[in-house]
């Protein structure tokens, strides 16, 4: 299996062209390419954005970004994702949100997880399972490059999001 090549500034450009052509107003082509990076370079979510700001010319681009992450977060449903999740393996996530390339298994790691789980030790084989849990989950795996990677790039930056919230 082979995975399609990613979208490129071409895109953009193109899905730009198309509002000025059909609405004759312009899109910034900078802020659409900065839209379209925190997309993951998905295009509906960009279609979605300008499709939006055809229907409502009032909207603010800015708003219109906003609206579109936000629907996008409730249809893959983060929060519910979250709430299945143990405290260890929420605690690993949020590690790897912040440093996907963390080692988990250093001593000063597993202080620190003991610390915040309130625990006196955590083995290394509980932390395992628990790394197992979120690969077989398709929420966190390990990639060859030795560094932890989120199958939902959009559940990372909600993580991140989560995580720097007061």
């Amino acid at each position: 299996m082979q995975d399609f090549p990613l979208l490129d500034d071409g895109f953009v450009a193109f899905v730009v062209d198309k509002f000025s052509a059909s609405t004759g107003r312009t899109l910034d082509v900078d802020r659409s390419r900065v839209a379209f990076e925190q997309f993951h370079r998905r295009p509906e979510p960009l279609l979605e954005v300008a499709v939006t700001l055809m229907m409502q010319p009032g909207m603010d681009f800015d708003d219109a970004v906003a609206l579109q992450l936000e629907k996008l977060a409730k249809a893959e449903n983060h929060a519910s994702t979250w709430e299945r999740l143990s405290a260890l393996e929420r605690l690993l996530i949020k590690e790897f949100a912040r440093n996907p390339a963390a080692k988990p298994f250093t001593h000063s790691a597993l202080a620190a997880f003991n610390k915040q789980l309130g625990v006196e030790t955590l083995g290394t084989s509980q932390l395992q399972k628990a790394l197992g849990r979120l690969d077989e989950k398709d929420i966190v795996s390990k990639s060859p490059r030795g560094v932890y990677e989120f199958e939902n790039e959009n559940f990372a930056a909600w993580v991140r999001n989560l995580a720097d919230a007061p």
